[in-house]
């Protein structure tokens, strides 16, 4: 069977994460299949340059008409070049954070097409940035124009939110809970704990340890130039990113590296805490985000916000298993 990995764009390092570690997912399931990823980064420079820098033009061209901006998006995507296209495959895989306006809209075009195609789509590990009531219902009239068959979420919220519009659903767990199998990264004998904050600013932690301050948005100060970019201010906040011991990347393997070797990680960001964790270290979550309900999938992490905490790996093993089961039912069903 030839699979279609949709991936989405690595605006930050932990979709990385998510993209391998959906792979690794697709790939236990089916040990025989060949697997294809496809960045769709085309897609979110494409969007974003429509959709911001063009948006107070298009608004004047269309007389402030949302429909009409959209009219436009569509004629331009439709020039855009997209690899699916030139494929033959059996099975298409959506991975990751994709249940919000944003993604879909950008993917909306192509999942038609592969609907056209009569191909089957899955969700893979899918969930929101965030569930409001705004948010479900744009969420559900684009799930509307698409024929999807599975839905596998990353947290019961989204099963909950959405599962009924699919044919086969099942709430299961993040596909960053797989990293550990793409990647096995070298030993270190130093001993350090990594903080990642890029979202609040650095509490202050009290460590004897080597801290290493990682950071998820290494792309951005190719445009803005690194010392600008450590000086902005951060959600209107004032105070400066610290410099000292800043690591930034352009391979996830960097961070793997980092994640797998440290005491203790320290973040605002879920995708920091979550390599972390199935490395078999300890992390402690800082942020409030409705994002947070992927770590409520296991018992061992409830008081991830409180304390650096470890995950029980015997949870871990379980959910992958039933995770890799689902997945081969629903394209047993699907694909006939």
């Amino acid at each position: 069977m030839k699979i279609l990995l949709l991936r989405t764009w690595l605006s930050n390092i932990g979709n990385g994460f998510i993209d391998k570690g959906a792979k690794i997912c697709v790939k236990r399931a089916f040990p025989n299949s060949e697997i294809y990823d496809i960045s769709g980064h085309l897609r979110h420079v494409a969007d974003n340059y429509i959709y911001d820098d063009n948006k107070k033009i298009i608004k004047k061209i269309f007389n402030s008409s949302r429909k009409g901006i959209e009219k436009y998006t569509d004629w331009q995507k439709n020039k855009l070049l997209d690899i699916t296209q030139f494929c033959n495959y059996d099975l298409v895989i959506f991975p990751g954070c994709v249940l919000y306006e944003h993604p879909l809209r950008k993917y909306l075009d192509v999942l038609r097409k592969i609907n056209n195609l009569d191909i089957p789509i899955i969700f893979l590990g899918a969930g929101g940035m965030d569930y409001s009531k705004e948010t479900v219902s744009n969420v559900k009239k684009l799930l509307r124009k698409i024929d999807s068959k599975g839905l596998i979420t990353r947290d019961s919220e989204a099963f909950e939110k959405y599962s009924n519009l699919f044919r086969f659903s099942y709430d299961g767990i993040d596909n960053g809970f797989f990293i550990d199998e793409w990647y096995k990264p070298l030993k270190t004998k130093e001993d350090f704990i990594v903080f990642n904050f890029d979202k609040i600013n650095e509490p202050n932690i009290k460590s004897d340890n080597n801290i290493i301050r990682t950071d998820h948005n290494p792309f951005s100060y190719l445009s803005e130039g690194y010392i600008t970019s450590i000086f902005k201010n951060l959600f209107g906040q004032t105070e400066i990113k610290k410099l000292e011991n800043r690591f930034l990347s352009d391979d996830i393997k960097d961070y793997l590296f980092l994640y797998s070797n440290c005491k203790e990680t320290h973040s605002d960001r879920i995708h920091a805490c979550v390599p972390t964790l199935v490395y078999g270290n300890k992390a402690k979550f800082y942020y409030d985000t409705p994002r947070e309900g992927l770590f409520k999938k296991f018992k061992s992490l409830d008081e991830i916000k409180e304390r650096p905490t470890s995950l029980d790996r015997r949870e871990l093993e379980k959910q992958k298993k039933k995770q890799i089961k689902t997945l081969q039912e629903f394209c047993e069903e699907i694909i006939k």
